[in-house]
Parts: C-alpha cells; structure tokens; sequence
C-alpha cells in the first residue's frame, strides 16, 4: 500500500511539472522557477517519460498490492476462474455494506431451489478491493450448513474468536456463553465483516450477534431467515450476458452464437445447469477439436430430453425455461446431468447412480462411498477415489480433500433426480449393502469420525427395511447418548422422530421434556448423566437408567424432585423470566411473549427455541394480542405506550401514546379493523391500527388532572395505580357491535358502536374477563371460579370451580381456546386447571411451575397451552396427554436454604416461604421433623456451628437453636438481616443497609455492628483457623474483618457485580466468591490477593459450598446449574442441571454428597470419585 502511495506522488509530480512547462512553452511564465523559464521545452520533454514512469509504477505497486490482498483469502474463498461478475447483486451488497448495514442477506426468490450462486457471489465481495479498503484484512468466512449445529457451531464460533484476536480465545461449549463472548469481541476495534455461509437455522444466526463495528453477511436459501432489518439480495438467473461467461468458461474457443442462445434457453441462465454443461463441453473438448460439433450434440440432446420440446399440436418453441416451474425445472436437470453421466463408462454410471441413496448436502466421507462401492461392484478404494475425481471433474459432485481421505458432497438437486432412477426394492437393497459394509456391533460404537453414519445410521436402518433393528437403536439409552455428545438433544430426537413407534415416541416425549436441560456440558458426560437421572423414573428405561447410572460421576440419591408432569411437552429455553403475557398466533404456529425487559419475542413450538426478537419497549410488556389473521401484533406496555408490529417481518409498524399509566387490557376485533384498550387509570380507548388514532373513548381516566397532565407532557409517567378503577379485561363481541369492560371492582360494563352503556353487571372483586369467539364470555379472578355465560342469553351462565384439594388456591389468570372448546386457569400455587366448555367436566390440573403462574395462553384448536411462571420458566403442555402423575412430595416444595450438621446427622431446611419457619431433617427418618424452628419473619440464612449450633438470620430476628434441647436464643432484634454465619465463637449477620452485626457467641457479649459496604451485605464466611471473617457486598466487593478488633483488614477487588456467595477452605487458606458477574474467584486472604478465576457460568452465582476434605468446591448458578470443581486443578469434574433456579447447596461430612435447594424442590447427588479423574490420590477412598 505504501508503494502505491509513493508511485502515486511521483505521477503527480511529474504531470504537475509537465503541466507547467507546456504551459510555458506557449507563452505563459514561471518566475518562481527560472530554470523552466529558461529551457521549457526540455522540462516538457523530460516530464513525458516522467509521466509514463509514474504511470508504470501505479501499476506495478496496484498489481503487487492485490496479489498481496488475494494472498490473504483462503484458496477455498477465492472466485475460480470461470466465476463470472454479479453487478447488480455485488453492487447492492457492497453498497450496503459500505453504508453501515449490520446485516446483509443474500437469499434466492425460488422456493426450494438451490444452486443460483449465492456461494459464489459471497467470495466476489469477499475478493472485491472496495470490500478490501473498507474493512481491511479484517474479513472472516464461516461455513454452516445444515449439519453445522449445537457442537459443532460452537466450536465455529470458537474459532471464529480465535481468528479475530487469539489472546481472548476461549474453549467455550454452551452456544449462548460462546455467542455472548463474540459479542464482547466484535463490539470492540476497527470494522470487522463477518461472512456466515449456507445458514439454515435461525440459532446459527443468532449465534454470530452483530455488534459494535460489525457487519453480517449471509448466505441462505431461506429468506426469512435475514430478518426485518437486513438488507435483503436476491440471487436468481444470471443475465445473458453472466450466463454466456460461465457457458464459455475454459473453452479454447466459443461454440457458434445461434447454439449458445439455445443452450442459454435450456438452462434458463441457471448457474448450476450453467456450469454442468460447460464441464461436459471441456471434458468432451479433451479428446475432439471441433467446439461446434460437441456444443451441436450436447444441445440436441439437452433439446430432446429437457422441457424445452416442440408443441406437438402448435409446432412452437416454449421462449425460455420457466425455473419457477417444477416441472421444467426437473426436467432440464434431468437432461443436463444425464449428459454429464453419458460421458461415463456403464458401470461408472452404475456406480454415481448408487450415490443416490446418501444423504444430500451432506458430507460423506470417500471411504464410506468406496465401501459402498466395495460389495456393489468389486470396486478398490484407489478406483474409487478415482471415480470420485472424475464425477467432480463433470461437476456432479463436490470432492474435498481432509486429513482422513477426502469427502464428497451431492447437491440436492442431483441427488433427488439419482434416486429417480432405482425401484424402492432396489433402493433397499442399497442401503442393506451399504450396512453391511460397516457393521458395528452395537450401533453405538461406531467410532466419533464415523459422523456421517451416526447422524444418519436410523435412516439408513429403516430405508433398508430394518425397522425392528430401527427402534432397538434409537431407543436404546446408549444409542441416545451417543447422539447427545454428536450434537445435543435435537440428534437423539431426530432419530426417534424417524421411528416413530409408540416406545420411541415415549422416549422422545422424555427427551423433549428435558431438552433443555440437556445443552452442552463440561465435563463433556454430564449431558447423559442428566438424561439418566430424568428417565429413571421411567418404566421402559429405570432399569437401563440405573446401571448407566453406576458409570456416573455425579447421580440423583433420590428420585428428583422437579420430575415434569406427563403433559409437559416442551420447556423453553431462552430469555423466560419475567414474562407478563402470552398470546399464540391464529395458526398455531408461533408462540409470543412479552415480559419484564420490555421484549416481545416469537418462539417456535416445534423446536422450542426463539424465532425472532420483534423489538424492544422502554418498560415492562405487560399485554399482547395478535390479529385474527395473524399477520400483526399489539403490545402494550407499564408506560402506558402500545405498538403494532408485523409478526412475518419483525418490522414495527407504529407506537402509540395509549394511556398515562399501565396498559392491563388489550383486544382486537374479528375483523382487525380496530382495536380496544383498557388501563390501570381506569381509561378505556378505541383505535385505528392503520392510522394509530382514537376512535373513541370509552371510559375516562380516573385521574382527571394527570389526564390534563398528560396533554402537555409527549410521554407518559407511570403513577401510582388505582386498584378500584383497574381495567382487568377487555371483551369484544365477535360481531363487533359491543365492548365489555371489566375492572378490579368486578363491575362489567358493555358499550356498543356509539359508545352507549347497555348495561353494568357486579362480578366481585380482583375479576379478569375474556371473550371467546363463540360469544361466550368468561371472567375469573382471585377467587376459586371461573364463569361462563352466552352474551345474547341473559342468565345463562356456567361455573368452573377448582377442586376441593386447592382450598386455599386463587385463580389469577384465565384463557380459552379460540373455538370455544376449551377453558384454562392459572393458579397462585403454580397449577394449571384444564375444562371441556362445553361439558364443564375438569379435564385435567397440571402443577406447571414451582411459582405463581404469570402468563397463560391455549393454542387456537385447544390442543396445547403455554404458561408462564414466577419462578423464571417457559413451558408448553398437552391437552391430550394423560398419564400417571407425577406424585409431588415435600421434597418438591421450594428450598431457600440448607445446612448440614457437623456430625450428618440432620438437615436444616428453610422452605421458601414468608412464615419463617425450618426444618430439621434427622438421620433415619423419613420427613423432617413436623414441628417446624419459627422465628415469626421471613427467613433469609442458615449457618451451621462447628459445635452444631444454628443460626437463623431473617428481616426482624437473628438467632441460635440448639439441636439436642430444641431451644432458641435471640440475639438481636431488627436486623433486617439477609445472611449469616457461624463459627465457633462468633456469629456474624449481613443487613441490607450495609451493617455487620457481629456477637462473640461464647462471651454473650453486646453485639457490635461494623460498617464498609455501600450496598447490602449478602455473603458472609469465616475463615476457620483464624479470628477473620470475610463479607460480600452488593458493591462488588470482598472484605476481610478481624473479629477480635472488628477491624477491616483488606477490601479486594474483581467482581463487576453483586456478590452472592463466600466459602473458606477448611484450614482457612485460601476464599472462594461468585456473584452476578457469573464467575467465581478464589483470593488468599493472607496475602490479599486473588489467586485464580474459574471461568464464566452461566448464570449468576448463587452459592459455594467447599467440601469437608478442601479438595472440592461446589457452585450453583440462577440457571439451575451446579458444578463441582478440582480446585486443585481449577477444573470442573462433574456437572449437573434442575429445573428451575438453584440458590443453595451444603456437603454432607463424607464429601460425597452434595445437597442442593432451589425453586424444584431439594435435591441429594452423589459424587462417585473411581468416574472422575485426578480427584484423589491413588488409594484413597
């Protein structure tokens, strides 16, 4: 570059002196350069070869500087020679570029077709010098596919962070952790592009996030993948021009104008016929001189076999291949291959025909082919490798060369017209041979560079008529764990999808259900050890489930307590906490969500992943409603905006300033031409989603002058809701004549289309209401019933009670299937009541989530419903699904804390109650003890004694129980304590206003209150063998006190966020602490100073506990992980997954035993040390 920067300057020069001297040569003057007064014409002749030489040199530095740019593109990304120029499409793309565009799409406008360059035209921007200039050498190619999924795309983004900056690189093996760190990446330095290739699948995109200075872009054949804000390319047939480049390519000269136009007809400008053609004119050209000759036959023969033929009736000529057209299409593929494969010899052609039965777009390895080719046809591997060579030569096929032998790769469109040509008795016998040729037994040891076989083995099982053998493999625990370490639970799932038997349908339902739990792992076995644990309870597999089990590192003691009801059908994985409202799409096909970070997000309900983020509000989504066509959406939000958004696009569509406070209520008529909103002012308004003004107003706000307010402020302030005037529902008649309203008071009030009250009916207080489309109304609320009446009947109403077993249980949430089929309550306990409309008989109740439901929606036919909980979990359920219940014991029951006595002989178990009361769980017995330790306050911490005394801490009351004589001492009265912990001789309480308290136990001495921290204090831990204790604060910090003087010894640094969790080796010599950051820490505390990190978890750390023997630290995380680490060797040696969020976790004294308390239940594991490695030394028990 710099050359090009000097040559550059001398041209200048030298044309500027040139310039000069003529000028003086025809009468002007240069008194500033008396030389050239003197002698122009000799400087005007010395400039001319100046020039030139300047000239020359731009050249030679231009030409150097872009071979030293195409050095640096990979071979396998730079444009072949017969790649010809895309104009239109480059420069749309490289426009958009330039411009900022984060994403660029390239798609293809025909559905289902492949093989129009997409591929092609990325490498020409990859090589383009206006790409160079702007981005630098800082361009980075991914190629997906649609193998390229859960493993394997997290190492691609790996490796992608390894290419950008190697000093960050980090071995990540959860997708979202992986994506995250990319982010982190990306969103510093200069402009980087990042070019994603054959994407498929919306999680392969979301997992290269667009950040910073970053641009995206994609290749794909499914356009809707690039989302709203991208910017869209499509790439279809090439022009004339373009077609007759690549038609021509490496020919030694161009075949005749008149049979070029015809071949240009038959092809429709189609890249890939394009270049299947050209390969078999060079090919033919190798052995005969006459390009006329050759093109005129290969024409004929395209003309006599592909679409193109002569009207019979008319005798006129079809213009142009019409590729939108299936049947054309077809044929001229038809056509255009078998004059490739006519080249080969028969039993070469026999052979290529046998390829049919692989899978397309798949990477096959050249052995496996040649194994085929082995039993089918006496075939060596040297001439089979041979063979393959020449098919790439005839672009049949892809050949690549890799380390293990070489792979190929058969286009969708070859292939499908391959498989045309056998009977399936002949396809059958096919896939037979090809298994015979690489029998394993069992299945399962086929070998991890086998993973072609592995991903497709059921296929080839059942397409071989081995239906029975199909069903064994797939549903054997395994086989299934195979598949879990190939590419997580969507290869298991797959394969018994392929099945589909009553028993592989069985095991999937169990795999679905636990799908989420069951993402990538460290130590990479922890995946199946989970599945384990979830089947054991399972007829079909307990008994498998158990002996696998014993190879375990880390298994259940008890059945777990978060076991699914029968009906789950899929938990969803992703951003689900908070969420206020679900609504489902018209169709079924995508389920919506709205919640407390102000997103709106679509889920898909097959895969249970997250289709697309819609957009972002400034406050709370607390509504959603979607159109009867289902093409867009209303949210409504705490701040009282609402906004329209187009759900096939993403695209927002329009905001509107709905109310000055909450939007509660929310409705769209049948029709979609307007829509109703109620809110927490009491207000009820009428709107007109295509121009976003009101229509009407139904009620007024119940604040008069905050509504004056209001018109001169632009946007809303949220305010202190009137409970009374609570709009709680919003019913539309399905006409359109009438809207009810519903407000907290339970009055419900009907208006019809000239905003006249036509009556008011008393429900009671706390009510809900929703309208089906049946005219059937519906209201339920904080009360044990659910009613229904018709509209147009006065009095005609039906009830929907709970049963007796929920006594104390409230509804606070009703939905009902659109076709009136079905009714469905949410409960403050966390159940699901399920009723048939139109019998009332109760159909089923479900217990859904370990908290309060939020958010409730039924799918349109009342097949399944989503629900939403407080405790943070996204689930769908079957309506039809019914099995034997899960029986939920007291085991289920929240945990908020668990402590060990010093000696194993008892549990203390605080419930995640407000009443304040702990159990004791004693050796030997089969439940806690009924009569429960009371403080009378919310409990917040256990600590254990060495002595075996506990303390209590909660928000009015700190305070010791002693075991043996089941007695309690206060020792301080509010505290507003949220931590503790207990030593020997000291007992130590964080508060939320930052104090300590501190009381020397054994002197009975007043307790003292220290102060350092600018937030509330949340961990404590004292440091056995030593008089300090150490303190963890919401201000990201760790503190070191000494009790004796109740001074601050040391304030460490390193956590970015609040602190949750401390625990102290035995022998006092080294600290370990994890926050909301997501790390843990280990500091030594003598030394103040931290000593190591342990890495990045995925959610925040919610407690530590160290084991009795120091060798090992436990970890929980608000995702429901807990992992147990060497901290020896700083690594994790076993790893498992619940339901729900962990927040506690104590060793049992054996340190083989881990308890754990979340929002499941309580929880017991069993760490079997001969399945890790380098644990303990050689000998130890």
């Amino acid at each position: 570059m710099l050359a090009v920067v000097l040559a550059g300057l001398l041209l200048s020069t030298a044309t500027l002196l040139s310039a000069v001297a003529i000028n003086v040569a025809t009468g002007g003057d240069a008194p500033w350069f008396p030389t050239m007064d003197d002698h122009p014409l000799r400087w005007a002749a010395a400039s001319v070869p100046l020039v030139a030489l300047g000239g020359w040199l731009i050249w030679w530095a231009q030409r150097g500087y872009e071979s030293q740019r195409t050095a640096l593109i990979p071979a396998s990304q730079r444009p072949e020679p017969w790649m010809v120029d895309r104009p239109r499409e480059l420069a749309a793309i490289i426009r958009a570029l330039r411009r900022g565009s984060t994403t660029v799409g390239i798609t293809t406008a025909v559905h289902g077709a492949g093989g129009f360059g997409k591929t092609t035209i990325a490498r020409l921007v990859r090589a383009d010098a206006r790409i160079a200039r702007h981005f630098g050498r800082r361009v980075y190619w991914v190629t997906l596919g649609r193998d390229a999924r859960r493993g394997a795309l997290v190492e691609k983004v790996n490796d992608l962070v390894k290419q950008i900056d190697p000093a960050r690189a980090q071995p990540f093996t959860d997708i979202g952790q992986a994506a995250d760190h990319l982010a982190a990446v990306l969103a510093e330095g200069p402009r980087r592009l990042v070019i994603l290739d054959d994407v498929w699948f919306d999680d392969q995109l979301a997992a290269f996030p667009v950040t910073g200075r970053c641009a995206r872009l994609v290749t794909t054949r499914v356009a809707t993948l690039v989302g709203p804000d991208a910017v869209p390319v499509a790439v279809d047939q090439m022009s004339p021009e373009q077609a007759r480049l690549v038609l021509t390519a490496d020919l030694p000269r161009p075949p005749p104008e008149d049979v070029i136009d015809r071949l240009l007809t038959e092809t429709g400008n189609w890249p890939l016929l394009l270049r299947l053609v050209n390969k078999v004119m060079v090919d033919q050209l190798r052995s005969r001189a006459d390009v006329a000759a050759v093109s005129r036959e290969l024409l004929a023969r395209l003309h006599h076999d592909g679409p193109l033929t002569v009207d019979r009736l008319n005798r006129v000529d079809t213009a142009q291949l019409d590729i939108n057209d299936p049947q054309q299409r077809d044929k001229a593929v038809s056509a255009t291959i078998e004059a490739g494969a006519g080249l080969l010899r028969p039993e070469e052609r026999a052979l290529f025909g046998q390829l049919a039965i692989f899978v397309e777009d798949e990477v096959v390895p050249v052995s496996l082919v040649a194994a085929l080719w082995q039993k089918t046809g006496n075939v060596g591997e040297a001439e089979a490798r041979q063979l393959c060579a020449r098919l790439a030569d005839l672009a049949l096929l892809s050949l690549s060369g890799t380390d293990s032998g070489g792979t190929i790769s058969l286009h969708d469109v070859v292939r499908d017209y391959l498989a045309q040509g056998f009977t399936p008795a002949e396809l059958r016998r096919l896939h037979t041979l090809l298994l015979d040729s690489v029998r394993v037994t069992p299945w399962w040891d086929l070998p991890e560079n086998s993973r072609y076989l592995r991903d497709h083995l059921i296929e080839h099982l059942l397409a071989s008529g081995r239906h029975g053998e199909a069903e064994e493999v797939a549903t054997n625990l395994c086989w299934v764990t195979t598949r879990l370490e190939d590419n997580g639970p969507a290869a298991p799932a797959a394969d018994l999808a392929h099945v589909d038997t009553s028993r592989a349908r069985l095991l999937n339902r169990l795999l679905q259900q636990s799908a989420h739990l069951l993402g990538p792992a460290e130590p990479a076995r922890s995946r199946a050890e989970i599945f384990y644990d979830r089947v054991a309870h399972s007829d079909g597999w307990a008994v498998q489930a158990r002996l696998l089990a014993q190879q375990s590192s880390l298994t259940s003691v008890w059945p777990l307590p978060d076991l699914p009801d029968p009906a789950l059908r899929r938990a969803l994985r992703g951003p689900t906490s908070g969420i206020n409202a679900l609504v489902i799409t018209p169709d079924g096909r995508r389920l919506i969500s709205g919640g407390d970070d102000g997103a709106v997000r679509l889920w898909d309900p097959d895969s249970g992943q997250e289709a697309r983020k819609l957009g972002i509000h400034r406050r709370e989504v607390t509504v959603l409603a979607v159109s009867p066509d289902g093409t867009w959406l209303a949210s409504g939000d705490h701040h009282g905006s609402l906004r329209l958004w187009d759900v096939t696009t993403g695209r927002p569509l329009r905001s509107i300033v709905a109310h000055q406070d909450e939007v509660s209520a929310l409705a769209i008529s049948a029709d979609g031409a307007w829509l109703a909103t109620g809110s927490a002012d009491g207000s009820a308004r009428l709107w007109d989603p295509r121009s976003g003004r009101q229509i009407s107003q139904l009620r007024q706000s119940r604040r008069p002058d905050r509504d004056r307010e209001q018109r001169r402020r632009p946007r809303p302030r949220p305010c202190v809701p009137d409970f009374a005037a609570w709009v709680t529902g919003i019913d539309i008649a399905p006409d359109g004549r009438s809207v009810t309203i519903t407000d907290f008071e339970g009055v419900r009030t009907t208006w019809n289309a000239t905003n006249e009250a036509l009556g008011t009916r008393l429900l009671g207080r706390h009510t809900i209401g929703i309208v089906t489309p049946n005219s059937s109304h519906l209201v339920g609320g904080r009360s044990r019933i659910i009613k229904s009446w018709a509209a147009e009947i006065a009095g005609r109403t039906r009830e929907f009670a709970l049963s007796d077993r929920d006594a104390t249980v409230q509804i606070v949430a009703v939905a009902a299937a659109s076709d009136g089929s079905l009714i469905a309550a949410g409960t403050e306990n966390g159940s699901t009541h399920l009723w048939n409309a139109r019998t009332g008989q109760e159909i089923t109740s479900i217990v859904s989530h370990s908290g309060q439901i939020s958010a409730l929606a039924v799918s349109p036919g009342g097949e399944w419903i989503a629900t939403a909980g407080n405790d943070g979990a996204l689930r769908m359920w079957s309506v039809s699904q019914h099995g034997d219940r899960v029986s939920r014991t007291w085991l289920s029951a929240p945990i908020r804390a668990v402590a060990v006595a010093p000696d194993g002989t008892w549990l203390a178990l605080q419930s995640d109650d407000k009443a304040g009361e702990v159990r004791i769980w004693r050796s030997g017995e089969s439940r806690p003890d009924e009569d429960a330790i009371s403080s009378g306050f919310e409990v917040h911490g256990l600590a254990v004694s060495p002595a075996g005394r506990l303390a209590m801490a909660s928000t009015r009351h700190v305070g010791i129980w002693w075991p043996a004589g089941r007695s309690q001492h206060g020792l301080s009265e509010k505290a507003d304590a949220q931590v503790v912990a207990h030593s020997d001789d000291w007992l130590a309480a964080g508060c939320r206003d930052g104090g300590i308290i501190l009381v020397h136990f054994s002197a009975y001495s007043p307790a003292i209150t220290l102060t350092g921290h600018t937030g509330a204090v949340t961990a404590l831990a004292f440091l056995p063998g030593r008089s300090w204790f150490a303190s963890g604060g919401s201000d990201a910090t760790v503190r070191i006190w000494a009790c004796d003087s109740a001074e601050k010894l040391a304030t460490l640094h390193g956590h970015s966020a609040t602190v949750n969790a401390l625990a102290a080796a035995p022998d006092g010599t080294w600290l370990a602490s994890g926050g909301d950051d997501r790390t843990i820490r280990l500091w030594d505390p003598a030394g103040q100073r931290q000593i190591a990190r342990l890495g990045a978890d995925a959610g925040a750390v919610s407690s530590l506990a160290v084991s009795p023997d120091g060798r090992l630290l436990s970890s929980t995380s608000s995702d429901g992980t807990a992992r147990i680490w060497d901290v020896e060797d700083r690594r994790v040696i076993a790893m498992t997954r619940v339901n729900g969020s962990l927040t506690t976790s104590a060793w049992h004294t054996d340190s083989r035993h881990l308890y754990l308390g979340g929002n499941g239940g309580l929880y017991c594991f069993r760490l079997q040390p001969t399945k890790t490695q380098k644990v303990w030394p050689s000998g130890s028990a």
